[in-house]
């Protein structure tokens, strides 16, 4: 599921978010409202002259996250570290990231990689 909110100028694609007042901002600690699905954009709403910068959040199904560390490419569970996903089990648990495409050459995911993660 995903839906459409407004978001602060730190949140980029693939980051865990939260809420910071009434907006998304990167995950320090604590609750992972979701994934920023999509690159943060800007849209004007009615009645108003200003643009808003806004972001779809993924609350369930699968999303494009950014690993803090390296892990095997052949996926596994991840956690939350800080408004990235690590393969080690020392935060929240986020899901299951997705192996690599069969033919994909790839043995492990590095440090900074985009991994597609089914959320839990």
């Amino acid at each position: 599921m995903r839906t459409i909110q407004k978001c602060d100028e730190s949140v980029f694609k693939g980051a865990l978010v939260q809420w910071t007042g009434d907006a998304l901002s990167l995950r320090a600690a604590g609750d992972v409202v979701g994934v920023a699905g999509s690159a943060p954009f800007e849209v004007t709403l009615d009645g108003s002259d200003e643009p808003v910068r806004v972001v779809e959040l993924c609350l369930h199904g699968a999303a494009e996250m950014i690993l803090s560390i390296a892990m095997p490419a052949r996926g596994g569970r991840v956690f939350a570290d800080g408004c990235r996903v690590t393969p080690e089990p020392n935060g929240f648990p986020v899901g299951i990231a997705i192996p690599v495409d069969l033919g994909d050459p790839r043995t492990e995911l590095a440090a900074g990689d985009p991994v597609l993660v089914f959320l839990r």
